[in-house]
């Protein structure tokens, strides 16, 4: 029964990277519901099929190590639906895990699914050239909204940073199976041409990292094919090294010169280094991130609000990631979830060098031959994660579940790299871990199965907003919250609904839909009271029914969690204004416009100066509105923020650090025993 076992596999990967890569959770529920059947078909095998060999233990426990501390650390997050993401990718990861190390051990079985996903890079590759030539944000799945990239090529994610991550893993695979893969000359051919498209996906993606990523995983690729070159034809290995040097140069030119005739392109390798990068921001408030619970973390998803709270004055898009994946783990793990990452990539990679050292000794010498799936496999796994740990320093390529699924079977594969060769075979798996797959796949089913439907009805109601289609989206809104109420995504859209409907209405009948509104975003915040998105909108609700006290509340609570984000201080001062307190909300728009935010500000100071205007020109207009006393007090939020002052530079004539000649045995507060006698005074 192991073809549905595949069957289900493949399935799975083709569906969660049709839908942009699983990138929200709506889009990566059916995956994970697919990938449960698979791990329930595993049973057959468990019991019908001949054991398969056991993989290395030091990799498994590593692999268990980190799956149960990521699923336990979620279950207590802080905010129970931010940490749903990072629960079910792990989930999921540790599912295909299992089945690729313990069921599909056999090379053949591999080789299938290995040929389904490059199929399925050639179809995102074919998508990304139509992006890449008409220069739109084709999609096609037309419902499926794609960011204004313009000609960078994302194929069916909404990135073209996770398409250049998904291409890197998989071009390297590729170009295992053309270099070291037995078989025929259409195979090698095929599996050429499978990694050069591969290649040319990662170019047309425009990702800078994905360009870096590419020369770690080409350098990797030739260390260890040298390495097997040498053990396996000695006498050849000067012409191998000349040959492998020369053609990485060639690919690297051949590349650099296509991509020279793209405007576009080109732009994007010259700024490989960007020191204005915005990222720097980002992983300085990971790491300021970190510092508030070094060693547990802040928990699952808490990035997104942490990184609001230390967000720098040049950020002012949302951060919902750190694009750095190793400081995100650990301000969200702690120093636990680092030390059980680098336990489980040490673990794989040796396991995946020793399997290579007992093929080569225990096959492919004794049987005189130089090619082999299993060893093309094993060098395109090794080659194409250290591809993907390098592009994980500048992006979050492993917070995208579909390409995250799939760095798990290659570390399944590494974990188990080979069938059992030699006379001393290897350890079969035991019946308790042969069912592991099966018990786990029966856990994501029950955990993923009640969720799919509220996920659903919250993506059409945000798509029914999208499309000013307020009924559909009230409707949707509703539908969702039958079945799931710990989403407070689906609160929110219910809320938006009432206030675009409330809106639509006229003055004396929009208070009903208001107060809906209200209601709605109470129990929106009850699930996620961080969220400053949710407190904005509460606060705008609340100025709309008059009551401005509790709006003022939530206002400056919000500030004080986000004190740097400029469409805040825009609302703030639509708030004072709203208020007659106009010196202050003067002062929201200025510093609104400070951050660089433009939209608000810039229509509320336009307001204020008609105001002004209408002061002086209509005495009777003047004693009703009234601009307040210059001594109108400013909040604690719009107070200016001291700068700190540098520290001084210190003195070579006294620093005996900088000046040797100083001895500091003279220095009574380096010596004790030396005291300090006053000078005589003037006035003595």
């Amino acid at each position: 029964m192991y073809p549905l076992v595949i069957i289900f596999l493949v399935l799975a990967f083709g569906v969660i990277q049709a839908l942009i890569g699983g990138a929200r959770l709506c889009f990566s529920l059916p995956a994970y519901a697919i990938l449960a059947l698979a791990g329930l078909a595993a049973i057959f095998p468990s019991f019908g099929a001949k054991a398969t060999a056991s993989p290395r233990r030091l990799c498994l426990i590593s692999a268990l190590a980190l799956g149960l501390y990521v699923s336990v650390r979620c279950l207590l997050s802080p905010v129970a639906y931010l940490a749903r993401n990072d629960l079910f990718m792990v989930l999921g990861a540790l599912l295909v895990y299992l089945l690729t190390a313990i069921h599909l051990t056999a090379v053949n079985r591999r080789m299938v699914v290995v040929t389904v996903l490059i199929a399925f890079a050639t179809a995102h590759v074919l998508v990304g050239v139509v992006q890449f030539t008409q220069e739109n944000d084709f999609m096609l799945i037309p419902w499926l909204f794609r960011p204004p990239y313009g000609p960078r090529a994302s194929g069916f994610y909404i990135c073209p940073n996770h398409l250049a991550g998904l291409m890197e893993v998989l071009s390297m695979l590729g170009a295992g199976l053309c270099f070291w893969g037995r078989g025929r000359v259409f195979f090698k051919v095929g599996a050429a041409y499978a990694a050069a498209v591969c290649l040319a996906g990662v170019a047309i993606t425009g990702s800078r990292g994905g360009y870096l990523s590419i020369l770690v995983a080409m350098v990797t690729f030739a260390g260890i094919s040298g390495w097997l070159f040498f053990r396996l034809r000695q006498s050849h290995f000067a012409i191998y090294a000349v040959s492998a040097l020369a053609v990485l140069v060639m690919t690297l030119s051949v590349g650099l010169h296509l991509m020279s005739k793209s405007e576009d392109l080109s732009r994007r390798v010259d700024r490989v280094y960007d020191p204005a990068n915005m990222r720097v921001f980002l992983w300085q408030g990971a790491i300021d991130q970190f510092h508030l619970q070094p060693v547990f973390g802040t928990g699952a998803g808490t990035f997104l609000y942490w990184a609001r709270h230390f967000r720098s004055p040049d950020v002012q898009n949302d951060p919902v990631h750190a694009h750095e994946d190793y400081l995100e783990l650990l301000a969200e793990y702690g120093v636990i979830g680092g030390a059980l990452l680098v336990f489980f990539l040490v673990t794989h990679v040796y396991a995946g060098i020793r399997g290579l050292r007992r093929i080569v000794h225990l096959k492919l010498k004794p049987a005189r031959r130089y090619n082999s799936n299993e060893v093309a496999l094993v060098v395109g796994s090794l080659s194409g994660i250290a591809a993907l740990l390098a592009h994980s320093s500048m992006d979050f390529n492993l917070h995208i579940p579909g390409t995250t699924l799939l760095v798990a079977f290659l570390f399944g594969l590494l974990a188990n790299p080979t069938e059992v060769v030699g006379r001393t075979p290897d350890p079969v798996s035991p019946l308790w871990l042969r069912l592991a797959p099966v018990a786990l796949g029966l856990v994501l089913l029950v955990s993923v199965a009640p969720l799919l439907k509220g996920e659903y009805e919250a993506e059409k109601a945000r798509v029914a907003l999208r499309d000013s289609d307020y009924a559909e989206a009230l409707a949707a809104a509703q539908a969702g919250l039958v079945s799931e109420q710990k989403n407070p995504d689906l609160y929110f859209y219910l809320a938006e609904a009432h206030r675009l409907i409330g809106l639509a209405k006229p003055q004396r009948e929009r208070g009903p839909e208001f107060s809906l509104e209200i209601e709605a975003l109470r129990q929106a915040l009850a699930l996620f009271p961080q969220d400053i998105r949710l407190t904005m909108r509460m606060a705008q609700a609340l100025d709309s029914v008059g009551n401005f006290a509790e709006a003022e509340k939530i206002y400056t609570h919000s500030l004080q969690d986000d004190p740097y984000f400029g469409q805040a201080y825009a609302y703030y001062g639509v708030h004072m204004q709203l208020m007659h307190r106009y010196k202050i909300a003067e002062a929201c728009y200025l510093r609104a416009r400070e951050l660089k935010e433009t939209e608000l500000s810039n229509v509320g100071l336009k307001d204020l100066e008609n105001i002004r205007k209408l002061q002086k020109e209509n005495d009777v207009l003047a004693d009703i509105v009234t601009l307040p006393e210059d001594d109108d007090p400013l909040p604690a939020v719009l107070e200016p923020k001291p700068k700190p002052e540098p520290e001084p530079k210190p003195d070579p004539k006294l620093d005996p650090k900088l000046d040797p000649k100083l001895d500091p045995k003279l220095d009574p507060k380096l010596d004790p025993k030396l005291e300090l006698k006053p000078e005589p005074s003037a006035l003595q």
